[in-house]
């Protein structure tokens, strides 16, 4: 109902796509609201289910294409909370991070023939993390 609610076109649904995960998992899940007057979708949104989560998190992200710029994905992640699971959200935090890393310099999947590689990816969210946990990661994911 949330979802419904925020796509509404008197809502947000006027101004803005909302993508959501394939499948999104309850009580959590994630959105990307993508501006329609400067964002252009570019293929399907991309689910990734962390398959270790106990919370049902997910990293869910688009391509876009903001004119005049090369393509652009954006992530979002909603990872594991609570102090307790601090491993498993550096895993996630990692397999997100090393997924961006491998879009960057590629073509959008999807996209129209002859678009341009992907030029930049980025993260955002309610990732819950710790310093110390994005010093660790950052070491490992990026090497």
């Amino acid at each position: 109902p949330a979802l419904e609610l925020l796509a509404a076109k008197p809502v947000l649904g006027g101004v803005y796509d909302t993508v959501v995960p394939e499948d999104p998992r309850q009580p959590y899940y994630v959105a990307i609201l993508l501006d329609r007057r400067r964002m252009k979708l570019l293929g399907k949104p991309t689910t990734i289910n962390f398959p270790r989560s106990q919370m049902g998190r997910q990293l869910l992200s688009v391509c876009v294409e903001h004119i005049g710029h090369p393509p652009l994905v954006i992530a979002t992640a909603h990872l594991e909370s609570t102090k307790d699971h601090g491993a498993e959200r550096k895993r996630q935090l990692t397999h997100s991070l090393r997924y961006l890393r491998g879009v960057v310099g590629q073509p959008p999947v999807g996209a129209p023939q002859g678009t341009p590689p992907v030029g930049a990816a980025l993260i955002g969210g309610d990732l819950n993390i710790r310093d110390e946990e994005v010093k660790a990661v950052c070491h490992e994911a990026v090497g």
